[in-house]
């Protein structure tokens, strides 16, 4: 992993002001462990949503088209 987080899903309440951020991962071999690489990336990409700012620029670097 080259320290990019993938991001599946986003669900967004605009009531508690919380996004949830969902991420899947597929193991190729069962009984392979998760590490904790991944998590720490996951939790890294909540700067990815803490200002509005941040989140255009998001948007801006062209995300999937399923995700806009």
């Amino acid at each position: 992993m080259d320290g990019t987080t993938e991001v599946d899903a986003l669900v967004v309440d605009d009531d508690t002001h919380e996004i949830t951020v969902f991420q899947s991962k597929h193991r190729q071999k069962p009984g392979a462990g998760q590490g904790d690489a991944d998590l720490k990336h996951l939790v890294g990409a909540a700067v990815l949503f803490e200002t509005p700012q941040s989140v255009d620029q998001l948007m801006s670097s062209a995300p999937n088209p399923e995700l806009l």
